[in-house]
């Protein structure tokens, strides 16, 4: 699967938060699991999530028996997908509505706050070398 922003429903980021999390997993093993990752679904329903989304590419299935499902695509590139699709819905695209909404609804411990403040250096070190290197063409 190319390198890409991925974009999965609901029910799709539990299989994928439960196969993170707990490594590959048989059939009946994510039917014990998969209630601990969200709502609990009967055994043939995980078999057809599972299956399906072995077709989307984003899970793998062994050829051993029983088979064993794992995750074929990172978090990172899941929560890339999630979070554009989150500040299309929420901001129309715009960033700065979203995080002032979660640093007005959440009190933040003095280390977040400066691991913001450092997240905001480097992203305006990046935007500086990005113009630097524009202007030199």
């Amino acid at each position: 699967m190319p390198n890409r922003e991925i974009q999965v429903t609901a029910g799709e980021m539990q299989f994928l938060s439960m196969l993170w999390e707990e490594g590959p997993l048989t059939l009946r093993q994510a039917h014990e699991h998969i209630g601990e990752y969200g709502r609990e679904i009967a055994y043939p329903t995980v078999q057809t999530h599972l299956n399906r989304m072995v077709e989307k590419q984003l899970v793998r299935r062994s050829d051993q028996r029983p088979a064993v499902y794992s995750a074929a695509v990172t978090r990172d590139r899941v929560t890339r997908g999630r979070v554009q699709e989150l500040l299309s819905t929420l901001t129309g695209g715009q960033v700065i509505p979203l995080v002032a909404k979660l640093v007005d609804q959440h009190e933040l411990t003095d280390d977040q706050i400066d691991e913001l403040q450092q997240l905001l250096e480097d992203a305006k070190a990046k935007t500086t070398a990005s113009k630097k290197k524009r202007s030199k063409r």
